[in-house]
């Protein structure tokens, strides 16, 4: 079931490939707890240093969106500049502060407006099926 959601996941950032230009992080589907940051409610986290997505069943559009939205920060500054940033901030500032967090929110609501609405709702329809399932046997 997991592979499924990142087979769907794939499916949904190739609508996005195509119009941004910039391939595709690898996707880890999980069953893990994982949150971007323990202040944040972001059911996953980008991890730039291998363009990896790990992203808990249970996250949503939104969240999916957010995380893609980091692996184009590190596209466009480079995967060094953008660790660096990340590290700073981090050791700095509280999550809702942070540079690539709040550009990452703004880079988010363009992201949105570029998916093919179609994809979204079939992402967005597995991804519920497969939460369902998962919850069932957990």
């Amino acid at each position: 079931m997991l592979r499924d959601l990142e087979t769907a996941t794939y499916e949904l950032l190739d609508s996005l490939k195509e119009k941004t230009g910039i391939g595709n992080p690898r996707i880890l589907a999980t069953m893990n707890k994982i949150l971007e940051d323990p202040e944040s409610k972001v059911m996953g986290k980008y991890y730039p240093s291998s363009s990896v997505i790990a992203l808990n069943y249970g996250a949503e559009l939104p969240d999916l969106i957010h995380l893609y939205s980091h692996h184009i920060q590190a596209y466009r500054l480079g995967q060094d500049k953008y660790e660096i940033l990340a590290n700073e901030d981090e050791a700095r500032l509280p999550w809702v502060m942070r540079r690539l967090e709040i550009d990452a929110m703004r880079l988010a609501t363009t992201i949105t407006q570029l998916l093919d609405q179609k994809a979204a709702i079939e992402w967005e329809h597995t991804r519920r099926s497969i939460s369902k399932s998962l919850e069932q046997i957990s």
